[in-house]
């Protein structure tokens, strides 16, 4: 494989095929290396294939066309789960957001778009009620969290990105 990158596109060169695309952060990918190790290693690295990244948050908007669309060649979001209401729809209830949102620097594959693992496939695990709220979320992210460890050979899970941000005082430990 030979990789190019340009000020702006990232091109691979696989026999017979040539693949462009532009990462979804240009300057915080070239700050941290990204780009770099992407050029550094494209003989020895995956960009995400085989493998899936477990989004752990308070929900996904799955319609939305960057999780909706297939990245490549296989659909972008493998599985899905709740485990605060113990059933495979992760799509916000209530006041969620963030989780639509935390998948698209690593893992996008979208209308040239990359992000550092583009070829991934996700699984996305709803196990916070909200983000920003004095919820008690530690009994649903166990369970969200035990679900993927049931599930990480079988949807081939090799990441797991936790975010739940809690930034409001709780009377005690959550």
């Amino acid at each position: 494989m030979y990789i190019r990158i340009t000020s702006l596109f990232i091109c691979l060169l696989l026999p017979q095929v040539l693949y462009c695309g532009e990462p979804i952060q240009p300057a915080a990918f070239r700050q941290a290396g990204i780009t770099r190790t992407w050029e550094s290693f494209s003989d020895r690295l995956t960009f995400g294939t085989g493998q899936t990244l477990a989004l752990v948050d308070d929900g996904c908007t799955l319609s939305r066309p960057e999780w909706s669309q297939p990245g490549g060649n296989q659909p972008k979001v493998l599985v899905t789960y709740d485990s605060v209401s113990d059933d495979s729809d992760p799509r916000h209830e209530g006041r969620g957001y963030h989780g639509t949102t935390i998948g698209i620097p690593s893992s996008l594959n979208y209308q040239g778009k990359w992000g550092v693992a583009y070829n991934n496939q996700l699984a996305i695990i709803r196990a916070l009620e909200c983000c920003h709220c004095q919820t008690t979320d530690s009994p649903t992210l166990a369970a969200g969290l035990q679900w993927v460890i049931d599930h990480h050979q079988r949807y081939r899970i090799t990441t797991v990105n936790l975010a739940p941000v809690d930034d409001q005082q709780h009377t005690k430990p959550v």
